[in-house]
C-alpha cells in the first residue's frame, strides 16, 4: 500500500495567503511517496453502503441488522427503491400519454411546465416517503411505492378519461398558478 511516483520535468507552485507571496520550484525529477495504508484502511475500501449493494448483499445486510431499527428501515427503503424507481418510468409514461394526445390551443410551453410539475411532485413524494419510511413512521414499502401509485393512478384516470373522449382539464392548476403569480407580484 505504499506507492512511489516519479515525476519528470515539472514545476511546483505554492501560494502563501498570509504573506501574499508565491513560490515556484522547477525540477527535472521529483519523487513522491504515498502511504495509502495510513490514509485509508482496507476495511473502509471494502465496506459498501446499502445504496451501493446489489440485491443479494442487501438481503444479507437486512437479515443481519434486523435488531437495529434505524439501520434496518434505511436499508429496507433502499431495497424497495431499487424496484420503485424503474416503475416510476412507467407511471410517468402512463401520465404522459393522455397529456400528450390532448389537442390544446394553449402554448407549447404549457406541456413542459406540466411535465416539470409532475416530476417535481414525484420527487417530493419520494423524498417524503423515504424520510418517513427510514424514520419508521410508516413502512418503507409504502413510502417508496406511494409516488408510483399516486402518479400511475392519476395517469390511468386521465387515460380512461381520454379514451372516453372527455377533455383533460387542469383548471385548478391554472387558478393555482394565477394566484401564485398574483401573490409574488404583490410581495
Amino acid at each position: 500500500m505504499i506507492y512511489q511516483l516519479r515525476l519528470y520535468d515539472g514545476m511546483i507552485s505554492q501560494m502563501d495567503m498570509r504573506d501574499r507571496s508565491a513560490h515556484t520550484v522547477n525540477f527535472s525529477t521529483y519523487d513522491i511517496r504515498l502511504d495509502m495504508k495510513s490514509a485509508i484502511s482496507r476495511e473502509s475500501l471494502l465496506r459498501k453502503t446499502p445504496d451501493e449493494m446489489p440485491l443479494g448483499e442487501l438481503n444479507a445486510y437486512l437479515k443481519k441488522n434486523q435488531k437495529n431499527k434505524t439501520v434496518y428501515f434505511g436499508a429496507l427503503g433502499n431495497y424497495y427503491k431499487k424496484f420503485s424507481i424503474p416503475v416510476a418510468c412507467l407511471a410517468m409514461g402512463l401520465l404522459a400519454i393522455p397529456l400528450g394526445i390532448q389537442n390544446r390551443q394553449a402554448k407549447k410551453s404549457f406541456g413542459i411546465g406540466l411535465g416539470l410539475f409532475f416530476f417535481l411532485l414525484y420527487y417530493i413524494l419520494l423524498s417524503l416517503g423515504s424520510t418517513f419510511g427510514e424514520s419508521g413512521y410508516y413502512p418503507p414499502v409504502l413510502g417508496m411505492w406511494m409516488p408510483d401509485l399516486i402518479l400511475g393512478g392519476a395517469g390511468l384516470m386521465l387515460l380512461i378519461r381520454s379514451a372516453r373522449e372527455r377533455p383533460v382539464t387542469f383548471a385548478w392548476l391554472d387558478e393555482f398558478f394565477a394566484r401564485l403569480t398574483h401573490w409574488v407580484q404583490n410581495k
